[in-house]
């Protein structure tokens, strides 16, 4: 197999002065990437030969170029003890992508492997080729303020246009602006030994994203192809939305970020909330309906919590430096809103997941497990009552409340320098999210062929044993709350 990758990328600008203090500049970047693999599987093989299998090969070529253009005019301007700077613009990105694959097989030999010599070239979707492009348009606005670097005021509103949104909603509008306040540079801290910097700041923006919504989404397209040796068409599995939009990510922050006692201890504290405003969902209708899919606006996701980032200067000498730093993030989640249903369940997923109205999102949706029966040996779960039942029935599953999303985390660490020489130890943690087991489950079920954990030989054998898994049957390990865990962790992630 041979990967081969070619990349360009680079940018230019133009730069004029229009006028005292407005200056016009035009910029345009670029980035092209061409990736080609050739996939060969010989003929010669053991296997290839029991098989029957003759040779064959699969090259993969895929380009894509995309770029953006900004144009912007800019006013800058200083007097006393103001600084004002102010932008509008216009961009314009567009994302072009072409992929050719060709797949051929009954080569003469394993060195002789161009697509020219392969007995046949194969169809049926095995050869085929695509190209798709993406375009995103907008207009900003931009302020930038302040008064001696001690009183601070950003502002932007900014409508953006996306190709991959619905027809009647290809355009939004969204806004932010965030103040800033110095306090250590008002003249009550001046000269004080503890307080070395204070910054109060707060923020709210809104940020547009489109990148859930996959290429012409919002179009209703058919699939051509060959059927029984005739050229035919059938409907794509996708509905198009003309009515699908932007989601709107709305972000407030509250915080402070300071430096006491010489700058031995600098640090932030914040408070945040994210609120995702008609999230973008892919709603896939069930299989007795055709098994489509459709993109919507499904309503709204919050995130909001506490942030606290500190780092401890320990020693500063000559030849030997120590710093401390940690942080930590307490997050809760939350689904708001859900457009004109009380859940909905996450496609696309390993697991099965759900988002309930009024209850934390990407719950995992299981059969409750209940243990295993001491004197029978059986299998035992929660029926959708919540009554014991040793007959496992998918449609007993149930929303748990627990979710892959931590509570808490975050990370610390140690920075040092002796004679010149860098230590830095960095350390992750994450408290509060499950997972399922799935290999777990795999190493410990009895109807399994590969190798097993040592605790599968924990099953039950005679009445009266505590076992931590059933007798072994037929029907072996069910997808149920048994192999859900917490996925806690303290992770050693570098030493440098």
């Amino acid at each position: 197999n041979r990967t081969r990758q070619f990349k360009l990328f680079g940018s230019a600008y133009v730069e004029a002065d229009l006028f005292k203090n407005v200056t016009a500049r035009s910029t345009f970047g670029a980035t092209y990437v061409r990736l080609q693999q050739e996939i060969f599987n010989r003929g010669n093989t053991y296997l290839a030969q029991l098989l029957g299998s003759p040779a064959s090969k699969t090259d993969d070529s895929r380009d894509n170029l995309n770029y953006n253009w900004r144009n912007e005019i800019s006013y800058v301007n200083s007097w006393d003890k103001h600084n004002l700077r102010a932008t509008v613009a216009s961009e314009f990105q567009k994302y072009n992508n072409y992929r050719m694959v060709i797949a051929g097989r009954g080569f003469p030999n394993n060195d002789l492997v161009t697509q020219n010599l392969a007995q046949e070239i194969l169809g049926g979707g095995s050869s085929f080729t695509n190209r798709s492009q993406i375009v995103r348009y907008g207009y900003i606005g931009a302020l930038s303020y302040d008064y001696d670097r001690k009183y601070m005021l950003d502002a932007y509103i900014r409508r953006d246009g996306t190709s991959l949104a619905g027809w009647n909603s290809m355009y939004g509008t969204f806004w932010g602006f965030s103040v800033g306040w110095d306090i250590a540079r008002e003249e009550f801290l001046k000269g004080n030994n503890i307080v070395n910097s204070l910054v109060i700041k707060g923020s709210y923006g809104e940020v547009g994203d489109d990148s859930a919504l996959t290429t012409y989404s919002n179009l209703n397209l058919i699939s051509l192809g060959f059927y029984n040796g005739q050229f035919s068409g059938t409907p794509s599995r996708n509905i198009a939305n003309a009515d699908v939009s932007w989601e709107t990510n709305k972000k407030l922050n509250l915080g402070l970020e300071f430096a006491l006692f010489k700058n031995k201890l600098t640090g932030s504290a914040a408070y945040f909330q994210d609120k995702r405003n008609n999230f973008i969902f892919p709603n896939q209708f069930s299989y007795t309906n055709g098994g489509y899919r459709s993109f919507m606006n499904a309503g709204q996701l919050t995130t909001d919590g506490l942030e606290l980032d500190l780092n401890y200067e320990v020693v500063r000498t000559k030849n030997f430096d120590l710093s401390l730093y940690g942080n930590i993030t307490n997050v809760n989640y939350k689904v708001n809103q859900l457009n004109g249903t009380s859940q909905l369940f996450v496609s696309g997923s390993a697991e099965n997941l759900v988002h309930i109205e009024g209850q934390t999102p990407y719950q995992f949706y299981l059969v409750r497990w209940a243990g295993v029966n001491s004197q029978t040996g059986e299998a035992q779960y929660y029926d959708i009552d919540g009554n014991i039942t040793t007959t496992y029935d998918g449609g007993d599953a149930v929303a748990t409340g627990k979710t892959p999303l931590p509570k808490v985390f975050g990370g610390f660490g140690l920075n040092t320098k002796v004679y010149g020489f860098d230590l830095n130890a960095d350390f992750t943690y994450s408290a509060g999210g499950y997972s399922y087991n799935n290999v777990y489950q795999w190493l410990t079920d009895p109807n399994g062929i590969t190798n097993k954990d040592v605790s599968a030989n924990n099953y039950w054998r005679n009445p009266g044993d505590n076992a931590r898994f059933a007798r072994p049957d037929a029907s072996g390990h069910q997808y149920s709350t048994q192999f859900l865990e917490k996925s806690d962790y303290i992770l050693f992630r570098s030493l440098s």
